[in-house]
């Protein structure tokens, strides 16, 4: 069941402005509890899309229907985020200095693997975060990337790959002023698009000239 919260209703309502979410201050034994929360839930959100798990953990309620992996995942990523924005609703979001950089790591995933309408409005509190230290910037890279790939535009850090309907080969998503993009990307702690791309078997060749 997908926990809901106040604060997630009014976000997705457009009711709420996600950069001026209220923090209230949360003590050191909270806190805990988000971290270790949180350290759980990351590995929820790693389960499925890495592989590893048991193949008696995709039986159904019944103990004979074989669930697809992929459609477990998409139901933990919706009660992860959910929770997410009940944790940020309480005690603000989660950042280095609060929970640590693993379980600060796992709910940047967490919204990385969220729906769009998460990603955009919870945007301005990462952004917001990175700025502070409390976030990874090339974490925000990433998710910076992934929602302006969502609206169909172009991206700013070289982070998007997708599937070639026709080839089924990866290819690089469009990028925006891509002669730029090594300093762009160098800037926010990644290196070079290059190197990036040859772990998905991409051979990229850096534009010389502006397209």
């Amino acid at each position: 069941m997908i926990i809901q919260s106040l604060l997630l209703t009014a976000l997705l309502s457009g009711q709420a402005n996600a950069d001026s979410v209220a923090i209230t201050p949360c003590d050191s034994s909270t806190l805990a509890s988000i971290r270790e929360e949180l350290l759980v839930m990351y590995e929820t959100d790693q389960k499925f899309r890495s592989g590893s798990y048991d193949d008696s953990e995709l039986l159904a309620e019944d103990s004979v229907t074989v669930r697809d992996p992929w459609e477990i995942q998409i139901e933990i990523d919706q009660n992860n985020i959910a929770r997410l924005v009940e944790m940020i609703e309480r005690c603000g979001w989660p950042g280095i200095g609060k929970v640590g950089k693993r379980a600060s790591g796992g709910a940047f995933l967490i919204l990385q693997h969220a729906a769009y309408e998460f990603q955009k409005k919870l945007l301005p509190v990462f952004r917001l975060q990175a700025e502070q230290g409390e976030a990874r910037k090339s974490d925000l890279a990433l998710l910076e990337d992934r929602v302006l790939m969502r609206e169909g535009k172009p991206q700013l850090y070289g982070s998007q790959v997708v599937t070639n309907p026709e080839t089924g080969e990866k290819e690089l998503y469009q990028v925006s002023d891509e002669i730029n993009v090594d300093a762009r990307r160098a800037a926010m702690g990644l290196g070079p698009l290059a190197d990036y791309l040859a772990w998905f078997d991409i051979k990229y060749k850096p534009p010389t000239t502006k397209k």
